[in-house]
């Protein structure tokens, strides 16, 4: 067993979502530099950067799906309503400069 005493289907699971992750923050940086709208230029099909961050949440999600149900987390709970104002007012919002209350 390897030192992390990670399986090798469990490495390969986190390996899948650490490559997700980096998918999302790649395009976020695009959507920073040349907007949401913006697409490549050499690309026919003119797909956007909003259209990209879409498919690679839908990505992630799939992935998380996959190692909730594989067991390498406990499942996956959309928090209460209560709690997401919580978070967002004293934790999130808190320290931004152009959010709106």
């Amino acid at each position: 067993m390897p030192f992390n005493k990670l399986t090798d289907a469990q490495a390969e699971r986190f390996t899948m979502l650490a490559e997700e992750a980096n998918e999302i923050s790649h395009i976020v940086c695009k959507i920073l530099r040349h907007g949401a709208d913006s697409y490549n230029p050499w690309d026919l099909n003119k797909v956007t950067n909003i259209e990209h961050l879409n498919k690679e949440l839908a990505d992630l999600s799939a992935v998380l799906y996959i190692m909730a149900c594989a067991g390498d987390f406990d499942k996956i709970e959309v928090p209460e309503q209560e709690y997401i104002e919580t978070v967002l007012t004293q934790q999130k919002l808190k320290y931004t400069h152009h959010q709106n209350d």
